[in-house]
């Protein structure tokens, strides 16, 4: 059993490094030189698979959000947990539609309230995918930032930095029929409001993005304002943690989704939204 674990990590640690030298080849050249750098990045790596690891028993087979509050607090500070329950809170932006007199419908694109994006109408099939497509970009954005937060780093998100990293899934989700499916599924057993399927589906696209290659370079989007070396621990730690949870059935990962769902009203009512843009497509069909 101690082996199996210790392959894990070992695996973890090494799957980060890859990707390291995959999307950051000149960060890759430097840290694998400098030892104390390295084994910096080795241990993160190595405490974010352990936890997946120690935790994954303990929470097996609960899903009762305040069991799985104090059963986390046995192992994780009390600050941990708490950014654990808000990982699902960190904003984007928001989409309202809205009719107007001659029966037309316009998106209105806010962040905190002010104006994010320019209004678009609603008016041809080639718009209404342009704004799923903004709204697709904002629950991935949403998701990875819970992939952040939930090990254990905040990241001050500006809105020159969420509308890069959401121009750029757009990009992606446009060439990626296996995000798209795994959006599909989240949208799918979202209309049920099962939690535990809900979180499944997430972690299914959080898993997608790392399996795509695409992890890295959002990643390296949201965390733009950081040093080389606070974004390069970050993204190796959230790999390590996305490794080692896919190892372990995504049993912690998959518990800790299932409590910051119970707080996460605004990104389930992303989730809604897409479908009412598909009411609107059927119209114009």
């Amino acid at each position: 059993m101690e082996k199996q674990k210790g392959d894990i990590v070992e695996r973890a640690i090494k799957a980060a490094w890859v990707e390291m030298e995959k999307h950051d080849p000149q960060q890759f050249q430097k840290l694998k030189e400098r030892r104390s750098k390295k084994e910096g990045l080795n241990k993160a790596a190595r405490e974010a698979a352990a936890e997946q690891i120690k935790l994954a028993p303990e929470l097996a087979g609960t899903e009762e959000p305040q069991d799985i509050a104090e059963r986390l607090m046995k192992h994780l500070s009390k600050d941990r947990v708490e950014m654990i329950k808000t990982g699902l809170q960190v904003p984007t932006y928001q989409l309202g539609i809205s009719s107007k007199p001659d029966g037309t419908y316009t998106v209105d694109i806010t962040r905190h309230g002010k104006e994010f994006m320019e209004s678009l109408q609603l008016d041809t099939l080639a718009s209404i995918e342009k704004v799923s497509g903004i709204q697709i970009a904002s629950i991935i954005v949403e998701v990875l930032l819970f992939a952040i937060q939930v090990v254990g780093i905040k990241v001050a998100v500006s809105d020159q930095m969420i509308s890069n990293t959401a121009k750029e899934i757009m990009q992606m989700i446009s060439r990626s029929a296996m995000l798209m499916r795994a959006i599909n599924e989240l949208r799918k057993v979202a209309c049920g409001l099962a939690p535990k399927p809900i979180a499944k589906a997430i972690f299914n696209l959080i898993d997608k993005c790392y399996k795509e290659g695409i992890l890295w370079k959002i990643l390296k989007s949201l965390c733009s304002n950081m040093s080389a070396w606070d974004w390069i621990i970050t993204a190796v730690t959230v790999t390590a943690m996305i490794v080692a949870a896919l190892a372990t059935d995504g049993l912690a990962l998959v518990a800790k989704i299932i409590l910051a769902l119970v707080s996460a009203y605004n990104f389930l009512q992303k989730l809604m939204k897409l479908d009412e843009l598909d009411e609107h497509k059927k119209k114009i069909k």
